[in-house]
């Protein structure tokens, strides 16, 4: 019993597309996945509205870009 064809790769990217849903800022993603680099880290977002529709982290963007 096992979980068939998943990958390491594809629990990163459903753990950071989870931490896009739940409103999690930017800049705690980006040190959970080491990725500083904002085109990087959108690529793992499976669901990439979050991040455009999400105001808080509209704002978290903008804060993490100044980094």
């Amino acid at each position: 019993m096992g979980i068939g064809d998943v990958s390491p790769h594809d629990l990163r990217r459903t753990a950071i597309t989870q931490a896009f849903k739940q409103r999690v800022p930017i800049r705690h993603i980006q040190r959970m996945s080491g990725h500083q680099d904002l085109n990087t880290l959108r690529l793992y977002d499976l669901d990439r509205e979050n991040l455009e529709d999400n105001a808080i982290n509209e704002l978290s963007y903008e804060e993490a870009k100044s980094v």
